[in-house]
């Protein structure tokens, strides 16, 4: 089988090993797991002679995103581990697994191979640790919020707290803000829409409505660190104040119920939950919407900022690490005081009382997501490699 079409470059000729918690299953002669994760892997195939995925296999059911790998040249081997690491006694049982899996982990290694240490999960950590017996060039990459959060787990402070010391020896992809004391931390986004895509939205957006009424966006799982009840006590707010707004919220989750009952306690006939929806069907309302409103408390890499900005929509954003460098450095949008439902109401009407301002947030927003789309991403990933880590 020969290597994508997408692989024009030539190669680093070293293994790279990728050491990552991300659960993989197995459908008939192929290792499948989370789409996101395995379209990240094909990346790093296109630009090394091979990689090897230390990880583990999952016993639970197979869920409706993953996929096999497209590429070739990835293998992957999976490490025995607990059938559940939840809780203190899910940790301690894994701690006698921790021999185990180092001892296997050092016997897989060469010396041409590169290492990359896939965090928050324990496994990824485990590549942070073969590190320090094995002088081999490596990278890590911490998918988490880089930012320190209430209730934060201890082992994912301890990874960041030996991320951000600089000791692990090499440089440190994160979800997060430039910090000029650390240069070894480099932010990095992946992004999920093509040329195509961009280029079609550019097109779509004229179909956009003008207000009033506005129309405010939500994309996303109904859960607590998303602060969808936060959105809705702004809303609420909002309400009291003014006439002229809709709230479409796009997602389901363990909390609709709960949801639903806010909605109703507080009579907002303008908010349309619409449930789970296709990529085809996402997309009309990111047509139709005027500012997409993220209210997470906790976030990694939010998917949903790209794409509000691939649409050319202005966002009022939680005061994440995330947003700080995608919203705020580039000027798509405001932030908000990470919680705060009255600050989050501000922050929506100080962008609803410009016209010109929506404009201006829109227009940067799709000049910055024009230079995230996928057919540049390899190029980024190959940059990454050539300019930070220290190949043989």
């Amino acid at each position: 089988m020969e290597r994508s079409e997408q692989n024009r470059f030539p190669l680093f000729k070293n293994r790279l090993v990728v050491f990552s918690g991300v659960e993989h299953h197995i459908m008939g002669t192929d290792y499948i797991a989370h789409g996101g994760f395995v379209r990240e892997i094909d990346i790093w195939a296109r630009i090394f002679e091979q990689v090897m995925v230390v990880t583990r296999l999952g016993l639970g059911p197979v869920l409706s995103d993953e996929v096999p790998y497209a590429e070739p040249n990835v293998s992957v081997v999976c490490l025995p581990a607990p059938a559940s690491t939840d809780g203190i006694y899910g940790k301690i049982k894994m701690l006698f697994y921790l021999p185990v899996w180092l001892f296997r982990s050092l016997n897989l290694l060469s010396i041409n191979d590169v290492v990359m240490a896939r965090g928050p999960e324990s496994i990824g950590f485990l590549g942070w640790l073969v590190t320090r017996f094995k002088k081999l060039p490596r990278f890590a990459k911490y998918v988490n919020q880089w930012d320190d959060y209430k209730n934060e787990p201890i082992g994912y402070r301890l990874q960041k707290k030996v991320y951000r010391d600089g000791n692990f020896g090499g440089p440190v992809m994160i979800y997060g803000a430039m910090d000029e004391r650390r240069p070894h931390l480099v932010p990095f986004f992946p992004v999920g829409i093509s040329q195509l895509e961009w280029e079609r939205a550019g097109i779509q957006i004229k179909q956009r409505v003008p207000p009033p009424p506005f129309r405010l966006l939500f994309v996303g799982r109904f859960v607590y660190i998303k602060g969808i009840d936060i959105l809705l006590d702004a809303f609420n707010f909002l309400n009291g104040k003014r006439n002229d707004l809709i709230l479409d919220i796009v997602g389901d989750g363990p909390l609709r119920s709960s949801i639903e009952a806010r909605i109703a306690h507080y009579g907002l006939s303008n908010v349309h939950l619409h449930g789970w929806l296709p990529p085809n069907k996402i997309s009309q309302f990111y047509i139709q919407a005027h500012i997409l409103i993220h209210s997470s408390r906790i976030e990694g890499f939010g998917k949903v900022l790209v794409e509000a900005m691939n649409y050319g929509l202005p966002i009022v954003g939680a005061d994440l690490g995330v947003s700080r460098e995608l919203v705020e450095k580039n000027h798509c949008g405001v932030l908000f005081q990470n919680g705060d439902a009255l600050h989050l109401a501000a922050q929506i009407n100080h962008i609803l009382s410009s016209r010109l301002s929506m404009q201006e947030f829109g227009d940067a927003g799709r000049l910055i997501s024009s230079d995230l789309v996928l057919e540049r991403l390899d190029e980024r990933y190959r940059q990454f490699v050539r300019d930070r880590v220290l190949l043989p």
